[in-house]
């Protein structure tokens, strides 16, 4: 069996690689990797020759925080993978969290003539601005986690090409109902949130609450926002302890807020059970190692990859269903039982084992396949109970579609083109 993920190693390697290559001025590797850097230091590109010239290509940029939480250098690792599969260029994009930086980049793009944008939007809030300016702009857009409720890619048009995500709430439900059962339905834990006005975050949160109606003797005391990195996650930690006086579990967000988390308590010599998600590989050592009981994990090399197979299909003439263009992608849920086979899976070996040619219904037309479970979002259950705000609200199309069975259709289409099993 073929492996998920790239170690960090590798990408750090490249990194390390693409700067000596520039600062002597020469270009490696003509008929494969091709290296080139823009004047703005918060921009890398990695251009691949490519073997699919009659195609529509060109260069698709993939936009996000940073690359020191390992989430996100895994997502870029498979992006720049499927790009060399596909014959796009590579751009990497870090807007640090600024919505500022985010909306120029973006602009940037456009000036130089790009074909689409894969972004993680700092907070819901800027994605309609960011959404309606990629379609003014031609831009073809995947956007990844964060989304206002009720806005849609149809509310913008063509261009937004889909909204993808995994299925949060079902994931915080799941690690917040392992962690109180373990601890015999009762007792504290603590809980550090992730990246405030964040739709992800939102959702995490949404499932854990869940959770915890089901478990009447569990008291959750929530901190400060932990902004998906370890160094706030620590401190916020930290603070809890000076006003909790005794606890018996805790919850991290995200897996690089977990290591925040677990090293305030190893320094203050506390052990509890502590549940996380995400899945990195740090997260999934900590597992084995004994120091995290659960994580509800995702495929991170998967979600990047196919948004990127996505834009290609789409700028080569692939039209999505409406269901399609918001999607769910399966997660996998690890405990000791399970942390060790799910490591060897996903870390080692080199490459992410996921076929882009396979998965790219352009280039594979009769026998694509999306190599893990995919299924359209709800919006109805999605948004349940969500105050619909001015500007948004699903389009008419979304009531034609629920009537017509389109939601079922395409669940079972993907369940039955799903043939390359990983999980």
């Amino acid at each position: 069996m073929k492996n998920f993920e790239k170690e960090l190693s590798r990408r750090q390697f490249l990194q390390k690689s693409l700067k000596a290559t520039l600062a002597l001025g020469v270009v490696s590797g003509a008929g494969s990797i091709l290296a080139a850097c823009s004047s703005d230091s918060n921009q890398q590109s990695v251009t691949t020759s490519g073997s699919n010239s009659k195609y529509n290509v060109g260069t698709v940029a993939n936009q996000t925080f940073n690359l020191e939480n390992t989430y996100f250098s895994l997502f870029d690792n498979s992006v720049q993978e499927a790009a060399l599969a596909l014959g796009l260029t590579h751009l990497f994009q870090q807007h640090d969290g600024d919505s500022a930086i985010q909306l120029s980049q973006l602009d940037q793009l456009a000036t130089n003539q790009g074909k689409g944008i894969i972004t993680y939007a700092p907070t819901a809030g800027v994605v309609p601005t960011f959404a309606n300016t990629a379609q003014s702009k031609q831009l073809y857009l995947v956007n990844i986690w964060n989304t206002p409720a009720w806005f849609t890619p149809s509310n913008v048009g063509d261009y937004y090409v889909q909204y993808n995500d995994y299925n949060g709430r079902q994931m915080g439900y799941e690690i917040a109902s392992y962690l109180f059962e373990h601890l015999g339905g009762k007792g504290t834990v603590l809980h550090i949130p992730g990246f405030p006005g964040t739709s992800s975050d939102e959702a995490r949160t949404a499932g854990i609450q869940r959770a915890l109606k089901e478990y009447p003797d569990i008291k959750l005391v929530v901190g400060q926002p932990g902004n998906w990195n370890r160094v706030d996650a620590k401190q916020a930690m930290e603070d809890l302890l000076v006003s909790t006086s005794s606890f018996d579990g805790v919850i991290g967000q995200n897996d690089d807020q977990t290591q925040g988390i677990l090293q305030a308590l190893k320094e203050r010599n506390i052990k509890v059970p502590v549940a996380s998600m995400d899945g990195t590989q740090e997260g999934v050592q900590s597992i084995i190692n004994g120091d995290i009981l659960c994580c509800a994990a995702m495929i991170t090399a998967h979600q990047g990859g196919s948004a990127l197979v996505q834009i290609f299909d789409k700028m080569n003439g692939w039209e999505p269903s409406l269901p399609e263009r918001m999607m769910f992608h399966q997660h996998a849920f690890i405990t000791k039982d399970n942390a060790q086979a799910v490591y060897t899976r996903l870390f080692e070996g080199e490459g992410t084992g996921f076929d882009w040619v396979k998965m790219s219904r352009v280039l594979t037309p009769d026998n694509w396949d999306p190599q893990l479970l995919l299924y359209p979002i709800d919006p109805w259950d999605l948004w349940d109970g969500q105050k619909v705000e001015s500007g948004m609200g699903l389009p008419p199309e979304y009531d034609e579609a629920k009537k017509n069975g389109e939601f079922e259709r395409i669940t079972e289409l993907y369940k039955n083109q799903y043939k390359m099993k990983f999980l």
